[in-house]
């Protein structure tokens, strides 16, 4: 937009960027809106905003009205005691804070009166709407209304693995009537999705979903959450993504209203896929148990560009040797200098299309990945990058006929540190604490392990870890926050003495926050 003002117009006075620290919200705060200083008292000025606005709000060429807005994705604008809203251009130019009945000079920045304000879209604010790309962008999705809040199964599930299979792709249009993205207000925030049926799940005798998410081609930072559909959302995200910068994740979603999942999206407008990486039956309903294993390292080796690698799981690390259906693994990447994907698969089956994780440059990433085994308990990994990747995995836990059931809870924050829930303060530099989870939030004294989503924010890039209370410190990582950026990532942990999860920080100062998904028992 000022590049466009700058070449129409000659060298302008523009202003872009407000410290976070004044007033209140803004769109300057987040570089996507621009004051001009054009002075209404300045015939010429009064005259060129003139022009220019009736330009920018006005039909094109073929009568198409508000064209310029909407190709360059504007979102208001506020000049001269009042205000146009292009996502509302029916009220046209109408009175801005009571603005007509202050003529005083004092309030001429307040009023308008000394600049024009244009507040972008994220769409527009990134440049990716048409005017700058030249390609028209997919429409927001849009929900269909739901009814009452589902019913969660009460005693344990057992847990179907299957090969991954594709249930939602936005960009594509799979899952829904067309294609179109995620957006932030009303129901364009959110999209029901069908389970039941699709991409190996059955028709019925189903009780939650594992599901592999990947948010990208994101216009804004935001966070993605997948719930229950009729289900209260949730405050703590599925997966954390930002502009250029897409991110994957695990997470067990119940089944809600009519067999179906919601997902939602916090800001700007962003892409989705969801595979399902296997199911949850209802109770009574045979299938396969979950064993919480010591987290111990059974790969730590370098990918080559495309290079795909096989590992046996079965027999290893205290997972046995055969009756293993799954392997629940930590999977890490890093030390490459170029951007990459990582699949991860079952050994004698074709690579599946969704990545289990995705990796930056000079990153560390790392991911929860549910994987079907072999009969001979072997998996696949392989590096989709142009460059090398450091590869580890570790154990977590494992699907056979013996173990534990899963049964689903509503969300329910146990750890807070901003409030002091579970953990009084932050965590310091290599500070470890633990926590009671036995006996909270639904969780019975006799449960074996926990489903939780953890959410990170800290002044250093970091390690948080989690393991069982009482035993010793494993080396993988459960996340690895950037410094001042968020992070949220799935967790499985067993309980350990008293009931207890232990946590460890490695460096600056983190805050933590937990909602437990459900237990094993």
């Amino acid at each position: 937009m000022i590049g466009l003002i700058e070449a129409t117009y000659g060298d302008q006075s523009i202003g872009v960027s407000r410290d976070c620290s004044i007033g209140s919200i803004s769109e300057h705060k987040e570089g996507r809106a621009l004051d001009w200083m054009l002075d209404v008292r300045d015939a010429r000025e009064r005259e060129t905003a003139k022009v220019f606005l009736d330009w920018l709000t006005g039909s094109d060429q073929q009568g198409n009205g508000q064209a310029m807005v909407r190709r360059m994705g504007v979102m208001y604008i506020v000049w001269n005691n009042r205000m146009w809203r292009a996502y509302d251009p029916a009220r046209g130019w109408d009175e801005y804070r009571d603005c007509l009945s202050h003529p005083e000079s004092s309030y001429n920045t307040t009023c308008h009166r000394d600049h024009i304000h244009i507040s972008m879209t994220w769409d527009g604010g990134t440049a990716r709407t048409s005017y700058y790309s030249g390609r028209v962008m997919p429409g927001l999705c849009r929900a269909s209304t739901y009814g009452a809040p589902p019913r969660l199964p009460t005693s344990g599930t057992t847990f179907v693995p299957l090969q991954p299979k594709r249930l939602l792709h936005t960009r594509k249009g799979r899952g829904l009537e067309g294609p179109c993205r995620l957006g932030v207000s009303g129901t364009t925030a959110r999209v029901d999705v069908p389970v039941l049926g699709r991409a190996g799940v059955p028709d019925s005798g189903v009780s939650a979903v594992v599901i592999g998410l990947s948010a990208g081609r994101t216009s804004a930072p935001t966070a993605v959450t997948v719930y229950p559909t009729g289900g209260n959302r949730p405050s703590t995200p599925s997966v954390i993504a930002r502009p250029g910068d897409g991110r994957d994740a695990v997470t067990v979603v119940p089944l809600g209203v009519d067999g179906k999942i919601s997902v939602a999206n916090r800001t700007g407008g962003s892409d989705v896929r969801m595979e399902v990486l296997g199911y949850y039956r209802s109770p009574g309903i045979a299938g396969t148990r979950f064993t919480a294993s010591k987290q111990r390292r059974i790969m730590a080796t370098r990918l080559d560009p495309g290079e795909t690698r096989r590992l046996r799981v079965g027999g290893r690390a205290g997972i046995p040797g055969r009756g293993v259906r799954a392997a629940m693994l930590s999977v890490t990447a890093g030390g490459s200098g170029r951007s990459g994907k990582v699949a991860v698969w079952r050994a004698g089956t074709d690579a599946p299309n969704l990545p289990q994780l995705r990796y930056g440059a000079g990153e560390i990433r790392t991911n929860r990945v549910v994987v079907a085994t072999s009969d001979r308990g072997r998996i696949k990994l392989k590096n989709r990058s142009r460059g090398s990747v450091r590869l580890r995995v570790d154990t977590v836990g494992f699907h056979s006929a013996s173990g534990a059931g899963y049964v689903p809870l509503r969300n329910a924050r146990v750890l807070d540190t901003r409030s002091g829930l579970g953990v009084s303060r932050a965590f310091g530099p290599r500070e470890m604490a633990s926590m009671p989870m036995a006996g909270r939030a639904g969780i019975p004294a006799d449960a074996a392990a926990v489903v939780m989503q953890l959410t990170a924010a800290s002044t250093a890039h970091t390690k948080i870890t989690t393991w069982a209370a009482g035993n010793r410190r494993p080396w993988a990582g459960a996340m690895f926050p950037g410094a001042e950026a968020s992070e949220s990532n799935l967790v499985v942990v067993a309980l350990g003495q008293d009931g207890r999860v232990s946590l460890f920080n490695k460096r600056g100062s983190t805050h933590l926050v937990g909602d437990v998904l459900g237990y094993y028992r």
